[in-house]
């Protein structure tokens, strides 16, 4: 596949670059994927004019045109979507399969979105007096300044972007340094489908410069970022004093299962391994911990062990490969030092099946590490966004919510169980923030279904999602 260079789009148009960085493919470091500008100031100052000028234009067209480009775009992407696959593997390390179905999720977000822009955002209420109307509706911020991660560099960007654009907000958009190929591609596709010229532009660069510097705009009227706690944090310290610009983090979390001692345990093994190894480890919904029944630990321990022997690892356009590398050197030194430095019990270390890859690619290996319940909440570790899981024997599932509500940040948890009424303590007990029974934590029609709300990790579509983009005004006369 021949290198592909990313520009700036701002004001609907490609921005040729003056000073570069390569983007390498993750699987082979010394091939490059692309090239993409080191995005200046100045840049960003006129990506935000663009939005500014533009949002009095594109709040005004009408939400059913709105949502007509936004099926436009649905369309441009269903016919492009096995090309967007390709560079999504190339560039992120995905697999086929996982490739395909981001690509797939990605088109039901659009789909979703061009619906939901149609729907009405505003309602009469009840009035106090006779005399009186009550009226009530939402209003678009303004520029949005959106930054995404590399590990869903497609569907998660959307996720953002697209209710952003159908309530009328425009948007700047940063995407990972690790994978501007793919939103060349995005650019390219809005493009085609004929958006208002300056409704979405997109700025690359580091996140800890271009990123900050977007984040902070005074012209930016909100901010969306998806990525790694500290980051977040960061952005929400910069912002705290600025009361009128709404914040959205969706920070990275937790996401554990609990097996129970009348579990199905190969269903569990099954269901957790494809989990832990999703995207290799680095979605938010990837298991990286266990709490499981004292009693079952060492069968369930040797079923999972089983499911991770053996993987055929390799580039992820390669076909048969079931792990492919991770998107970045960080993201790599992050397992070399977790590998390095566990705490813990190593039951499993499938590192010889990465060995000789790891010299000129992002690889990682499962790993199993077993603590003790006193060890894991003297300390509950961070995620590991890697392929790395957490065995935590408990004595029950009372000690087991205990333990995955210990955690500093959470996100989703499977309980695998026959018993109802264990479901339903885990449930009411836990605070997850998508819960799945007996099932893989990887489910992607949940992406669709599970209502997401604004400062959350949501991922809800729909009115909920929009809601998220407006501000509510009132009148009453």
């Amino acid at each position: 596949m021949i290198s592909i260079t990313a520009k700036n789009f701002i004001d609907g148009g490609w921005q040729d670059p003056v000073d570069c960085f390569e983007s390498l493919d993750p699987a082979d470091v010394r091939e490059t994927v692309g090239t993409a500008p080191r995005s200046t100031a100045d840049d960003i100052d006129r990506a935000v004019s663009v939005a500014t000028r533009t949002f009095a234009r594109w709040r005004t067209v009408g939400a059913p045109k709105r949502a007509d480009a936004i099926d436009s775009f649905a369309q441009v992407l269903k016919r492009y979507g096995k090309e967007v696959a390709k560079y999504l593997c190339r560039e992120s390390g995905k697999l086929q399969a996982e490739a395909t179905a981001e690509v797939q999720d990605a088109l039901a977000i659009a789909q979703c979105a061009a619906g939901s822009a149609r729907s009405p955002r505003g309602l009469v209420g009840v009035p106090d007096s006779p005399v009186d109307d009550v009226h009530a509706w939402l209003e678009p911020h303004g520029v949005v300044a959106c930054l995404t991660p590399g590990y869903s560099p497609v569907a998660l960007p959307l996720r953002h972007i697209l209710p952003a654009l159908a309530v009328g907000d425009t948007v700047v958009w940063k995407p990972s340094e690790h994978t501007p190929v793919c939103a060349q591609w995005l650019s390219r596709l809005f493009l085609e489908a004929g958006f208002l010229e300056g409704a979405l532009n997109i700025v690359h660069g580091a996140g800890e410069t271009v990123g900050a510097a977007l984040s902070r705009h005074p012209g930016v009227s909100a901010v969306v970022f998806c990525g790694n706690r500290e980051t977040a944090v960061d952005i929400q310290t910069a912002l705290a004093g600025d009361l009128s610009r709404p914040l959205v983090l969706e920070p990275s979390a937790v996401s554990a299962a609990i097996v129970c001692d009348d579990a199905n345990l190969e269903t569990a093994a099954v269901a957790i391994a494809s989990a832990a190894l999703r995207n290799c480890g680095q979605t938010p919904d990837s298991v990286d911990r266990v709490f499981v029944a004292k009693s079952v630990q060492d069968d369930f321990v040797m079923r999972l062990s089983s499911k991770l022997e053996g993987l055929e690892v390799g580039p992820g356009l390669e076909p048969n490969v079931q792990l492919g590398p991770l998107v970045s050197a960080d993201a790599h030194e992050r397992y070399v030092d977790l590998r390095a430095s566990c705490r813990g019990e190593v039951l499993y270390d499938g590192f010889a099946a990465i060995e000789p890859l790891v010299e000129h690619g992002w690889f990682a290996a499962p790993l199993v590490v077993r603590l003790s319940h006193s060890e894991y909440m003297a300390g509950p570790p961070d995620e590991s966004r890697v392929p790395r899981i957490l065995i935590v024997p408990v004595d029950d599932e009372a000690q087991a919510t205990e333990a995955f509500n210990a955690s500093a940040a959470r996100s989703s948890l499977a309980i695998f169980t026959r018993n109802r009424n264990a479901e339903r303590d885990v449930r009411e007990r836990a605070a997850f923030k998508r819960g799945y029974v007996n099932l893989s934590t990887v489910c992607s029609q949940t992406q669709i279904l599970t209502a997401g709300t604004a400062g959350s990790f949501g991922r809800g579509q729909g009115l909920t999602r929009m809601k998220t983009f407006t501000v509510g005004q009132t009148t009453a006369d």
